[in-house]
């Protein structure tokens, strides 16, 4: 394993990240396990079957891990989707000729005993550093919409959602995006804040021009701020 960083946790234990490769998708899989078993709502992670992990292991792919005591607790994966793909380009105002350009952000989990130590921003930070950026000139994503770690987690990263819409069978998600040089996608204009429980507003919004950038908590219930676009900016 390629080794990135060490850093220390909260609670004064040091983290490792490393670049995992096939040797290690055993212990990735049993973390995703360990995840979904832990989540209330099971339908907000879209876990991966072992062809798609073999998949991003192959040089389609990478994967970053975080270990504490040589034990992985918390993962990121970004891969090449094949060229037959759209790559969630048609959500996200990124054209037919630059979408060979793509790259998809495709999980990231955190041991349930060690979130709260920014473990998803650090991943973040750290494989953004490793993608080629000359081959690389746009990520996306998808997050579903009551995931609000991992919608926090992207807007962290800058990212913004364009498009709440049926991407996996029976599932709808927030398409988010954006460009590897960290130069804005999208120039903005006017500003407008919605509850989540106005989120059919919210999708009619996303198709006519607007974008979200951010989610905020306003006494105890969750906005989204939606932003209209008025140019796209291309690399």
């Amino acid at each position: 394993m390629k080794l990135l960083q060490r850093f220390p946790l909260k609670n004064k234990a040091i983290c490792t990240l490393y670049v995992l490769t096939e040797a290690q998708q055993a212990e990735v899989v049993q973390l995703q396990n360990q995840v979904v078993d832990h989540l209330q709502d099971k339908s907000i992670l879209q876990a991966l079957t072992h062809e798609e992990w073999q998949y991003i292991f192959s040089d389609k792919g990478l994967i970053i891990g975080a270990f504490v005591d040589e034990q992985c607790v918390a993962i990121r994966a970004v891969l090449q989707p094949p060229l037959a793909d759209e790559y969630m380009g048609e959500h996200c105002y990124v054209t037919p000729e630059q979408r060979p350009y793509i790259m998809y952000q495709e999980i990231s989990f955190v041991h349930p005993n060690m979130t709260g130590n920014g473990l998803q921003q650090k991943l973040a930070q750290a494989i953004m550093q490793e993608i080629d950026t000359t081959v690389v000139k746009y990520v996306t994503t998808t997050v579903a919409a009551t995931n609000i770690p991992s919608l926090l987690d992207k807007f962290r990263q800058q990212m913004v959602a364009t498009a709440y819409e049926e991407i996996y069978e029976g599932k709808m998600r927030f398409v988010l995006v954006k460009r590897t040089d960290n130069a804005p996608l999208l120039t903005l204009g006017e500003t407008e804040v919605m509850p989540f429980t106005d989120i059919a507003i919210v999708q009619q919004r996303l198709r006519t021009a607007w974008c979200i950038t951010g989610i905020e908590q306003i006494d105890t219930t969750w906005h989204y701020r939606l932003r209209k676009i008025t140019a796209i900016n291309l690399q």
